[in-house]
């Protein structure tokens, strides 16, 4: 399963360091792979993390 950051796109390699904006699966974490991509799952590499917060903190 290969994953790009929602915001810029870049792809996210295997051993970086990604974050992803979902709801908490109600099983737990076993099938990861498959929440993910059954629920739409955005994942942010980290540079765009920090964008994405900072402007959530300034709309508030």
């Amino acid at each position: 399963m290969k994953f790009t950051c929602t915001n810029c796109g870049k792809p996210l390699k295997t051993t970086e360091q990604a974050y992803f904006c979902m709801p908490v699966p109600p099983r737990g974490f076993t099938e990861l792979q498959a929440w993910l991509k059954l629920n739409n799952a955005k994942p942010y590499c980290l540079n765009c993390l920090q964008i994405v917060q900072s402007r959530k903190n300034n709309t508030n």
